[in-house]
């Protein structure tokens, strides 16, 4: 028998490793409701299916009242003098903060796809956490268990590449790539590793720390970032600037966050998302840099949903989604963030634009967005499967790629094509 439990992160259950904590790292603290079921698949970090002996799942807390919470930490921060009280708050946002909540989406009318999605044959078992292009024909994808696929051919093909000798059951969450030859993969323990040769061979670089990264993204073969965590300051930003040789860590604002994502638009704006660990609650966290990474601002985002993918079209216009159908978009570089309703109940767990009118965001269940109109529109989209899907690349307007549990990859091209 296996074990499954409710993760309260991931905010779904989940089978729980050996070890006794989440399949996607979160610590066995944001584990509840535990329960035996049959054996696990291979693809543990497959979501539990629903099933009528399941558990309930833990009711959430009322944002109102971590609003009060927040608001008596702020004051007895302030009447004891500590100046970073406002900042505190600012991460998450007090109520009544600038936000256009007046829905822009679809009603929930499920419409025509524009984009035609086919299952891309790898011969693994083991879940994908991230995807990426460096153009219409070479890709990568990494995951569990030191997993690692190219593709040369626009994913007619796959093939496994194994990581260096330190890393071979690497647990890999994210990977960039800037070109047909050049790329970064990071994940558990501190890994980063970097390939010149369309990721037949891979190179561990030295991170400085042992602490686990969610994301990376670089603009260019030299300027990159990676997001993770320093066992001694919490949530960090690591940046390089000479293609990785070496790494400077900068602490975030709220270094007792859990930040997920970091993307950027060019060497200077960007922007990272996740959820808060503090006595103000699970708070949706939104901050925006402007110069490289260096310094970071926290954002109001309006929401106390967790948010799990983002996409920095350019310094003005972002896209974050998360869980609970939450889909935000700021076209004046997150001063505001407004919400949008895109009529699919799926958490949503990666976004992606080709251009500036044509995106995707992919989720729960299989479940498949899309816009051709700058996200003024969604319309739910035909999905050939109903595992979770965890993120998503798209190149241009006609080459997307998604990937998600037990070895899933889809390709999108425009329908008719």
């Amino acid at each position: 028998m296996a074990v499954a439990a409710y993760c309260s992160q991931c905010d779904e259950y989940i089978y729980v490793t050996a070890q006794g904590g989440c399949p996607r790292g979160h610590p066995a603290e944001a584990l509840s409701n535990s329960y035996e079921v049959p054996d696990a698949p291979d693809h543990a970090a497959t979501p539990v299916p629903q099933a009528a002996t399941q558990p309930q799942t833990p009711a959430k807390k009322k944002r109102w009242v971590w609003s009060i919470v927040g608001l008596v930490l702020v004051f007895l921060l302030l009447c004891c003098g500590c100046p970073t009280a406002f900042l505190v708050w600012g991460w998450y946002g007090a109520p009544g903060a600038p936000r256009d909540s007046r829905p822009t989406g679809r009603d929930g009318t499920v419409t025509a796809s524009t984009t035609t999605w086919t299952p891309q044959t790898t011969g693994m078992t083991q879940s994908f956490e991230s995807v990426s292009f460096g153009d219409a024909e070479h890709g990568c994808a990494v995951g569990w268990n030191g997993t690692i696929v190219v593709t040369s051919d626009g994913g007619a093909t796959w093939t496994r590449k194994k990581p260096d000798e330190d890393h071979l059951d690497s647990h890999f969450v994210a990977v960039k790539l800037v070109n047909a030859k050049t790329g970064w993969v990071v994940g558990h323990a501190g890994a980063i590793l970097k390939t010149t040769d369309g990721g037949e061979t891979w190179v561990s670089q030295a991170s400085g720390t042992l602490g686990d990264f969610t994301s990376v993204d670089f603009v260019d073969e030299n300027t990159g970032w990676a997001l993770g965590e320093d066992l001694l300051l919490g949530a960090t930003i690591y940046k390089t600037t000479d293609g990785g040789a070496t790494w400077k860590g900068y602490r975030a604002a709220n270094p007792i966050s859990y930040l997920t994502v970091i993307r950027f638009s060019d060497a200077s704006h960007g922007m990272v998302v996740g959820l808060g660990k503090t006595l103000l609650g699970s708070g949706g966290i939104v901050a925006r840099s402007v110069d490289g990474g260096e310094t970071w601002t926290g954002q109001s985002s309006g929401t106390s949903e967790s948010l799990w993918g983002a996409c920095i079209v350019d310094p003005d216009n972002a896209w974050v989604v998360g869980s609970n159908k939450t889909l935000l978009h700021t076209k004046d570089g997150g001063a505001r963030w407004s919400s949008q309703d895109y009529g699919v109940d799926k958490t949503m767990r990666g976004i992606d634009f080709g251009d500036p009118k044509t995106g995707w965001a992919v989720g729960d269940d299989g479940a498949i967005i899309g816009t051709t109109d700058g996200g003024n529109t969604w319309s739910r989209q035909s999905s050939p499967t109903t595992w979770t899907l965890d993120a998503v690349d798209a190149v241009d307007a006609d080459h997307v790629w998604a990937v998600g549990m037990a070895g899933t990859i889809l390709k999108g091209t425009p329908a008719g094509k």
